[in-house]
């Protein structure tokens, strides 16, 4: 807090200047001050431009009245101020005029004129603190006037503060920081609501997380990140956004009363009055952009004030039916009125200057309360469950008594019924286990090839959908070998059906002792033509398993009566990776083109074709 104290006027002296009251601020071995206000008199000169300021007479100006926290009575219009500004070091330095941002404030234009009376314009910028800054460079042992036109829509008050560079930087970040944290934790009460309806599915969080989101925006257009800061140039964006995110708000903390305390039953004339009330500030909400600045600053205010002390009423209404929590609601709803009332007459009458500290505390501490409201209201939920649960327990046992009483009285009949059962029960289960059998024996029939016992091609169409599926979901490669038996024609020609019969089984032995992974799924896709799918297997993996095989399939030749086949086979490879435009068809077409690369360029090879050449 030292810190803090550091951007406040720390020194109020009398000095003998030409008779005029000094106001300095000092830190270290750099000392800025400056002289008393002054305010011309905008009633009897016509100030249309600089020169015109420049040239009025002495006798034009009077003296502002500034109270020990520098506040300065502003009247309705324009209003010109100036202030003489001394460097007493030898360094050049930057001073920077911090004036806090009101309602009233339209327009704010600043310029100096140093001993060569030479005007100078000086850089105006809306901070993200809600405060205007003038930032004025004053050279060594320097001294220059500086003049402000501040527009003001009514008469008000401003604070002016001067600091220098390194004491304006560190208010800077103390300011966002604080800020930061109470933006930021806002949203985490926000987030928390909402994973909180998620996770139990309790319908008042929903609205309680719209509440703080609504407060949590309205928090950060007080605090200084609203319109206005990011379009200065238009003055009619000034505390727009209040009023209407605090009717949203109001509307919001309605629905979460009504779901919490279920007032459509318990309350009903309450329920009718807030409906009413919502009612208008929907209505509210689009004439607020009609209305001026102030009176909607008024009417915020009012409404604030209106609708919390109707809630501390339902509140208590609430508690006289002896409704749960309801004690803890009217409390909650009471501080909140206070802290209303003491953050409007803090920021109305200026008793205290951190009036947005006030507010953001008055946020927290609400917010926290109702969370906390919440939390109680969910712990007698879980304790009347368990009581539920303890009364069905017992209802229960005295069920199972009543049915084990029952029992003991048919135990006569029931022996030879049991028996009747048994019987019938016996029958059914041979008759289902014939039944699954067949079922399988049918499931085998349709999903296995009769000649090499590999799965057939159905199979193959049904799985190859599902491991690119899972693939894709996984984010594994998805290898597709395909097989063809090299000029099988031939083989069918010259030693007959039986040959290619025996050379088909044969091929689908070898690729059943390949492929030794129970994923690895081996079909015969038709004809001489097998495919082989290959989960979680890239390219060399899948090189791997195909040049495996056809070495196998060279080295072993078939014997058929006294006769000897030799049999080759090509293979062709492609690899699914979660290419955005691949598809089932265009893994098969790959693998499928590099098979035929592998026939064209001699046969008895392998060949792997990238699935992004299909693109």
């Amino acid at each position: 807090m030292a810190r803090l104290a550091l951007l406040c006027w720390l020194l109020l002296t009398s000095l003998a200047t030409n008779g005029q009251t000094v106001y300095g601020f000092k830190e270290k071995s750099t000392t800025f001050v400056v002289t008393e206000y002054q305010a011309l008199r905008m009633q009897s000169l016509a100030v249309s431009s600089v020169s015109a300021v420049l040239a009025a007479p002495a006798s034009a100006w009077q003296d502002s009245q500034v109270d020990n926290a520098n506040y300065i009575r502003l009247a309705e219009g324009k209003n010109w101020l100036r202030f003489e500004v001394a460097n007493h070091h030898e360094d050049a330095a930057t001073a920077f005029i911090n004036i806090a941002n009101r309602h009233a404030l339209q327009n704010i234009k600043a310029f100096y004129v140093d001993k060569r009376l030479d005007p100078k314009a000086l850089s105006v910028s809306l901070l993200n603190n809600d405060t205007w800054s003038i930032s004025m460079p004053l050279t060594a042992f320097g001294r220059s006037t500086v003049y402000l036109a501040i527009e003001a829509d009514w008469p008000e008050l401003v604070q002016i503060k001067l600091s220098k560079e390194s004491a304006f930087v560190e208010a800077s970040f103390d300011a966002q920081f604080t800020q930061g944290f109470a933006i930021g934790g806002m949203l985490c009460l926000s987030i928390a609501a909402l994973l909180l309806y998620f996770g139990t599915g309790n319908g008042p969080l929903l609205w309680l997380f719209a509440f703080f989101v609504t407060r949590t925006l309205l928090l950060t257009t007080t605090m200084g990140y609203n319109l206005y800061f990011f379009f200065p140039e238009y003055p009619e964006l000034r505390s727009v956004e209040s009023p209407i995110l605090g009717a949203i708000s109001v509307i919001f903390y309605f629905l979460f009363i009504e779901n919490l305390f279920n007032l459509r039953q318990r309350l009903p004339r309450a329920h009718r009055i807030l409906k009413t009330v919502g009612l208008i500030l929907v209505v509210y909400i689009p004439l607020s952009l009609l209305i001026d600045t102030r009176i909607n600053s008024a009417i915020s205010s009012l409404m604030h004030f209106i609708v919390t002390g109707a809630i501390v009423v339902i509140g208590w209404q609430l508690y006289q039916r002896k409704v749960r929590l309801s004690l803890a609601f009217t409390i909650i709803s009471a501080i909140q009125l206070c802290l209303g009332v003491l953050y409007y007459y803090s920021y109305n009458y200026y008793w205290f200057e951190q009036s947005h500290t006030l507010m953001f505390v008055g946020f927290w501490l609400h917010n926290i309360l109702v969370v906390f409201l919440l939390s109680k209201q969910y712990y007698h939920q879980i304790q009347d469950k368990q009581l539920a649960q303890r009364q069905a327990l017992a209802q229960a046992n005295a069920t199972r008594k009543a049915q084990e009483e029952l029992l003991a009285l048919q135990n006569t009949t029931q022996e030879e019924l049991e028996s009747r059962v048994q019987e019938r029960t016996f029958e059914l289960n041979i008759a289902l286990q014939e039944l699954e059998q067949a079922n399988q024996e049918l499931e085998r029939t349709n999903t296995t090839d009769e000649l090499t016992s590999l799965y057939n091609r159905r199979f193959y169409d049904q799985k190859i959908l599902a491991e690119f599926r899972r693939s894709k979901r996984n984010l594994t490669p998805l290898s597709l070998l395909l097989i063809d038996i090299d000029h099988f024609k031939q083989v069918n020609d010259n030693f007959g059906h039986l040959g290619g019969d025996k050379s088909l089984i044969a091929v689908a032995s070898l690729i059943k002792l390949t492929t030794q992974r129970s994923t690895d799924i081996a079909c015969r896709y038709g004809g001489e033509e097998f495919c082989i799918i290959l989960p979680e297997t890239d390219e060399q993996g899948a090189m791997a398993i195909a040049e495996k095989l056809r070495k196998q399939v060279e080295e072993h030749p078939i014997t058929l009566a006294e006769n000897e086949i030799n049999l080759t086979i090509s293979c062709g490879i492609s690899t699914y990776r979660q290419e955005s435009f691949a598809t089932v068809e265009t893994l098969f077409s790959c693998a499928d083109k590099a098979l035929y690369r592998a026939k064209n360029e001699g046969r008895n090879q392998v060949q792997y074709l990238p699935i992004n050449l299909e693109k």
